[in-house]
């Protein structure tokens, strides 16, 4: 067992809300007395809500968990092992200071003597096999309890410093844990809140961003904790609940413009991928590996972040680099693979380095302990411009899995061939199809791709008119079934093109980001009949080219006048 290490900066990024897309994976869970193993022959009514982070953007993966919670006299809070309905041992505790809510960020390291890796715990945490006990004077074996699992699509941490103006004599807390249905029903949040707010009145939902006041969408009665209500969101605030951009705000009788306020995030949208890689053998290397690569940045915060998947099993760390396509380059900073099967790494870059990314100029690879440079390296741009990030967030309904999926394609309009490289880590797959469909909608099978076995590589798929039309539209997603998970399937992601952002550093360049298939099909009102090399081709990579040589020619224009 552990007690809480508790580091301030964790929580502030954590619980500060400052989201990763893929390197911090957020799990739930909704406590109650009649998950208590063994069950009591009295429980009480006492409830709780809570949002565990699973952060693996640093050396040293971190969990931390908020548990907000209506027990009277708390006197004990604890992580444990088990899966829902069995006892398992504690493995990490919550520090002794007991409120309504409670937090702790714990630095995994490796249990039991080095029996219990940290590797180990990182999957059974994803697997869903960790649960929360919070003990009291008269249930000291536990009075609630809570499996942390894969089953909300969006939190929110409120609290009296979030609220404009901030509110005055008080220390309530609350947490909020949403539902999200996109199609059936449609686009409908259902939302859930424990707080300790007196006298509360009123629940706004408004959007904004933190510490601004914005237009307020819903406001429902709010008498007293736990709440619960839904709202239809129409296409416009789908878009704001996917970018963070919508706040809860709590008011009560003394303070009615808000005693405790959160943003509201959403759990798992990764919606700035904006590059991608292939990783093969170079420089006569011999070796049968190969990996995928899909990376995200952010032009505001300048983070970029990444997801690599590769088939090494010595594999050592994983390295970003700058240099052309056939230039060795030097490497700028590396992360520990930990021989796992998916790698992810952020970091925020420099202007420099914003430059080497939107001129092609970074490149990833893989090291392991037969290559110590690197065994696999693949430049990072857009030529295999469409891409799938597959996890059990996208399921319908949500999956508690470890296992994820990366993919990269390539559609050729003079041939209709679509080329296709998935690997994913499901560890007993059945079948992985190509199905169209909506993101979030259950669709129809299309395809059956010929193997199941990551990775699955080919370039035998010619698709027709409406397969094509799906595409445009990103109507079509990959799904890896498996024998744990046989009708719903175990992951899976829908299929998108990649979209830089449009960067800007001290002299305001800018690269013009390219379009969807979206706007051009919409804009043209062309059919799928009508969809030629204007709509798949080369104009993106030309935009793009255009406007990295823009650069260069304003750069040294500057740097001329400069010297």
């Amino acid at each position: 067992m552990k007690t809480s290490f508790l580091v301030g900066f964790f929580i502030l990024c954590v619980l500060g809300q400052i989201s990763t897309e893929w390197a911090t994976i957020t799990y739930t869970s909704s406590l109650s007395g009649d998950q208590v193993v063994p069950l009591p022959d009295i429980y009480q009514d006492s409830i709780g809500n809570a949002v565990c982070i699973l952060d693996r953007t640093f050396v040293n993966s971190t969990l931390t968990c908020t548990v907000q919670h209506n027990i009277a006299v708390l006197v004990g809070a604890t992580i444990n092992y088990g899966r829902r309905g069995t006892f398992g041992p504690v493995l990490y505790s919550f520090p002794s200071t007991y409120t309504y809510q409670i937090s702790a960020t714990w630095i995994l390291s490796d249990l039991e003597g080095g029996n219990y890796t940290v590797i180990e715990q990182e999957n059974d945490f994803l697997n869903g096999n960790w649960y929360i006990t919070l003990t009291s004077r008269y249930f000291i074996t536990g009075e609630i309890r809570g499996q942390i699992e894969h089953s909300d699509r969006a939190f929110s941490i409120l609290r009296v410093e979030n609220t404009v103006p901030r509110a005055t004599s008080s220390s309530a807390s609350g947490i909020c844990l949403g539902t999200y249905s996109a199609f059936d029903p449609p686009q409908l949040l259902t939302i859930n809140v424990i707080h300790t707010v007196v006298d509360s009145t009123y629940l706004d939902v408004a959007t904004g961003i933190p510490g601004a006041v914005g237009p307020i969408g819903y406001s429902f009665i709010m008498e007293e904790s736990p709440a619960y209500d839904s709202m239809t969101l129409s296409i416009d605030e789908q878009e704001n609940f996917i970018d963070d951009l919508i706040y809860l705000n709590l008011l009560s009788r003394k303070n009615p413009n808000g005693e405790i306020r959160g943003q509201l995030i959403s759990i798992d949208y990764p919606e700035s991928v904006g590059f991608t890689s292939r990783l093969a053998p170079l420089n006569n290397v011999d070796s049968d590996n190969s990996g995928c690569g899909i990376f995200s940045y952010d032009c505001d915060s300048k983070l970029f972040e990444f997801i690599v998947m590769h088939t090494i099993r010595d594999s050592v760390s994983v390295n970003i680099g700058f240099g052309a396509e056939g230039e060795n380059g030097a490497i700028l900073y590396s992360v520990n693979s930990r021989n796992i099967s998916a790698v992810y790494g952020s970091r925020y870059l420099t202007y420099e380095e914003v430059y080497y990314l939107y001129t092609y100029q970074l490149f990833v690879t893989v090291s392991s302990t037969d290559f110590e440079e690197f065994e696999i390296r693949g430049q990072i741009n857009t030529e295999f411009d469409f891409y799938a990030y597959l996890s059990g967030t996208f399921v319908s309904s949500p999956v508690t899995t470890a296992a994820v999926g990366c993919s990269t394609f390539l559609y050729t309009n003079a041939t209709r061939v679509f080329d296709y490289a998935i690997y994913h880590s499901v560890s007993s797959p059945i079948e992985v199809t190509l199905s169209v469909g909506a993101e979030g909608q259950e669709g129809v099978v299309d395809r059956i791709f010929p193997s199941v076995s990551s990775p699955i590589r080919g370039d035998s798929f010619l698709l027709d008119d409406d397969e094509i039309e799906a595409l445009a539209y990103e109507n079509l997603y990959v799904q890896v079934v498996s024998t744990s998970y046989p009708y719903v399937g175990e992951i899976r992601g829908q299929i998108k093109r990649v979209k830089p952002c449009k960067p800007n550093d001290d002299n305001q360049l800018s690269l013009s980001e390219p379009e969807t298939f979206n706007s051009r099909l919409y804009s043209s009102g062309v059919t799928s009949g009508q969809l030629t090399s204007d709509y798949f081709g080369s104009s993106d990579s030309s935009i793009l080219n255009a406007n990295i040589l823009l650069i260069i020619v304003i750069i040294s224009a500057y740097l001329l006048v400069l010297y």
